[in-house]
């Protein structure tokens, strides 16, 4: 596995050779591809339940999509102070960062907030108030997202003042197994809820949320083209927004009014999309960008690129589906 695709949050891959006694080193077991992507989908799966949990959906989509970004962002900052040596195994320390902080936090539904002021649905407020907002909604949220971080770094600061990492190589293998273990746990029960659980949206979400963190995962090879704009995650993001945006204005189509069109659409949204893009990564390559001017330019460019992609879709598909939105049809609606 390349070092790129550890994309940014897992962190402090150094290890100690004096550890190794024989067989395979510590950092070669650690880095396995099959054991990354099995705990990068246990990740996932946690981090799309979680994201589920913590919204409301009674609120407006920005505040609901608040707490979960907040939360996976300090995690994310924990873990780039905290040291990822200090976990277990590598592959752990990927599937922390890449699914479980990268699937808890979304940037697609952060941008999509601001995106749905210029669509159909009824927000009673002038032109000048949509734009005041939506620009509201960007700036506070990558405020939420950066405070989070920054929360994160100062726990982990202080808890890696009190922490003394583990010298055993066989330890290690022990703890790597007792979480194969649970992992495996994990997704069997997930499996196995597949057949009782009433919660479809959720179950769909739970579906396709790991594909979209393997996605990214993927694309993070990307990152090292340009090192103070990283491309994979920009890449990354850019698709979840242009994905999101076509969900959404499936959604308001008359067509997609049926109850499996609607779990489908809700369940991908939520699932594969929230979890394709990421805040935390994207807070953490914003902290780690040495130039800050080059930072504030990564920063502006994804946001207004995602709202480039995203407005014109939501506002020209809109104009077409007025009777769906009117005699309450719609997707959106159920």
């Amino acid at each position: 596995m390349t070092k790129a695709q550890s994309n940014v949050e897992p962190i402090n891959e150094k290890e100690d050779d004096d550890d190794d006694e024989g067989g395979d080193s510590p950092s070669q077991f650690d880095e396995h591809p099959v054991a990354s992507v099995g705990f990068i989908y246990v990740g996932s799966i946690l981090g799309v339940y979680l994201r589920h949990v913590l919204q409301d959906p009674s609120e407006y989509a920005f505040y609901s999509y608040v707490f979960p970004n907040f939360l996976g962002s300090t995690l994310a900052g924990f873990m780039k102070k905290f040291g990822s040596e200090r976990l277990p195994h590598r592959s752990v320390s990927i599937g922390v960062g890449i699914g479980l902080c990268g699937s808890l936090t979304s940037f697609s539904s952060w941008m999509k907030a601001a995106a749905v002021l210029v669509g159909p649905e009824p927000v009673l407020t002038s032109d000048f108030h949509k734009v005041y907002l939506a620009v509201q909604i960007c700036v506070v949220g990558a405020a939420v997202g950066i405070a989070g971080y920054d929360f994160g770094a100062v726990l982990g600061c202080v808890l890696s003042e009190h922490y003394t990492t583990t010298k055993s190589s066989s330890l290690k293998r022990i703890h790597f197994l007792v979480l194969s273990v649970a992992a495996a746990i994990t997704t069997a029960a997930v499996v196995v809820s597949f057949t009782v659980w009433e919660e479809t949206v959720l179950l769909v979400a739970l579906c396709t949320g790991p594909l979209g963190a393997l996605c990214r995962w993927k694309l993070s090879t990307l990152n090292t083209i340009y090192p103070s704009f990283p491309m994979g995650t920009f890449v990354a993001n850019m698709l979840a927004c242009a994905l999101l945006a076509t969900v959404y204005v499936l959604q308001l189509g008359e067509f997609s009014s049926g109850t499996v069109s609607c779990t489908v659409l809700h369940g991908v949204a939520n699932g594969f999309c929230g979890s394709l893009s990421t805040v935390s990564t994207f807070v953490t390559e914003l902290r780690s960008i040495a130039c800050p001017l080059r930072s504030l330019a990564y920063g502006v460019a994804s946001v207004a690129s995602a709202q480039l992609i995203m407005m014109p879709t939501i506002a020209i598909y809109a104009a077409c589906v007025d009777d769906a939105l009117q005699n309450g049809t719609a997707c959106i609606y159920q």
